[in-house]
């Protein structure tokens, strides 16, 4: 009997055992699963949103200044009276800003801490909005539009949990490779 000259081959999934070929041992093949796109969707969509609460953070220190100066056009005394409190929270609102773009780029990068971060400032943001509302109220009761203070800290509330769950979805996905 001649010996095959295309002998089978044992394809043995994951594990290294060598087959019962007597001409050597069998093909090992690794499967792995492809990483998750969750990080990197939130991750983008959180630099995004950074990048335009950074521009919108500007624009809003820019157009308070027209808002206090007496000489202005559109002054409003209650926002004069109350401007420490709102260069304070412009500036914060900045910091913050930055915050959410050095997060998105952690999550990109699947670092775990992007998420973290990501979640410190949505409450840090979430408690001055709250603080705001309950220190200076009459700054967003000036709006004729506005449902007062209650409302605005209760609808604070709820967008910080949809962000924070939105921000969790990385953590939450199988996949998704999330390193410390």
């Amino acid at each position: 009997m001649q010996p095959d000259l295309n002998p089978q081959q044992t394809v043995t999934v994951g594990q290294n055992i060598p087959a019962a070929n007597p001409f050597g041992e069998g093909q090992v093949i690794y499967v792995q699963q492809a990483p998750n796109s969750a990080p990197t969707v939130i991750g983008i969509l959180t630099c995004i949103y950074g990048v335009i609460m950074v521009v919108v953070s500007l624009l809003g220190l820019i157009g308070f200044t027209l808002l206090m100066d007496p000489s202005s056009e559109i002054y409003e005394p209650v926002f004069d009276e109350n401007s420490s409190i709102i260069w304070m929270t412009g500036l914060l609102m900045l910091l913050s800003s930055a915050g959410y773009i050095f997060g998105g780029v952690m999550i990109t990068k699947r670092k775990k801490i992007g998420v973290y971060v990501t979640w410190s400032i949505v409450a840090i943001s979430t408690a001055i909005n709250i603080l705001i509302e309950l220190i200076a109220p009459e700054i967003s009761a000036s709006d004729p539009n506005s449902f007062g203070a209650g409302f605005n800290m209760i609808v604070s509330i709820v967008c910080a949990g949809i962000c924070g769950a939105l921000i969790a979805i990385p953590l939450m996905v199988q996949g998704s490779n999330m390193e410390d």
